[in-house]
Formats: structure tokens, C-alpha cells, sequence
């Protein structure tokens, strides 16, 4: 594959680990291919954790050499290409390991539990027993 090269808002990410999830696979099987159509080749990947290579125009809160992590393309490759507004800087206390598994499995999945889905269900009787 040739090198990826980051467009504006981008940013390249050298892959230190990446997460394997649901959606790899079900991309892969062509399940969400109405929804989340891909261009053959294909190389699955959406959570990585990495070391910024380069950035595409207008990016403003990463340079060359951060240690970032979230939801990118291609995470199973060498380089990945990632929004910048779907990465954050990967805190200190993390390895690059756990901070792949982060954005889909772990973020993802309980912001939509809690916003999303979630079911908040008063007691009314609280404190009247």
C-alpha cells in the first residue's frame, strides 16, 4: 500500500496498537456495507493508539511526535489516517495497548449506554417506606 498521506483535518498516526472490535469484523463480512460503504482494498482498524507522523492543513491540536489515540482508518496497518476531532492525546498513565482499546469498546459503547439508550427510572416512593 502506498504511504498515506493525511488531507486537510487529518492527521497520520504511526501505529503503536490497535483495538479489534465488532465493527472490524462486520465490515469486513460486508454487513454494514449499505450503511459504511469501503473501497477495496480494505485494511480494518478503527481504534489505534500512536505517535503523530504528520498533519494535514488546518490541524491545531497535534504535531509530529504526540502520542495520540482514538478512532481512525487502516489501524491495523503500520500508518493510519485519523480526524483530528476523533483523537485525543493519549494520557501518560496509558500505554498504547490499553489506550487502543479505549475509543470504541470502552468510550464509544458507554457514552451511547448512558445518552443514547440508557433508561433513567425514578422512585418515586424513596423515603416514604
Amino acid at each position: 500500500m502506498p504511504r498515506p498521506q493525511p488531507g486537510g483535518g487529518e492527521v497520520l498516526i504511526r501505529v503503536y496498537a490497535a483495538g479489534v472490535n465488532p465493527v472490524d469484523w462486520k465490515i469486513r463480512a460486508g454487513y454494514v456495507k449499505d450503511v459504511r460503504p469501503v473501497p477495496m482494498p480494505f485494511i480494518p482498524g478503527i481504534d489505534i493508539s500512536g505517535v503523530v507522523e504528520a498533519t494535514g492543513l488546518g490541524v491545531t491540536r497535534f504535531k509530529e511526535g504526540d502520542e495520540a489515540f482514538g478512532g481512525g482508518s487502516s489501524g491495523y496497518a503500520e500508518l493510519a489516517i485519523a480526524k483530528e476531532s476523533e483523537l485525543a492525546l493519549k494520557p501518560a498513565s496509558l500505554d498504547h495497548i490499553h489506550a487502543a482499546a479505549v475509543p470504541v469498546v470502552a468510550a464509544s459503547t458507554t457514552w451511547q449506554a448512558l445518552f443514547s439508550v440508557a433508561v433513567v427510572i425514578h422512585n418515586s416512593a424513596l423515603g416514604k417506606c
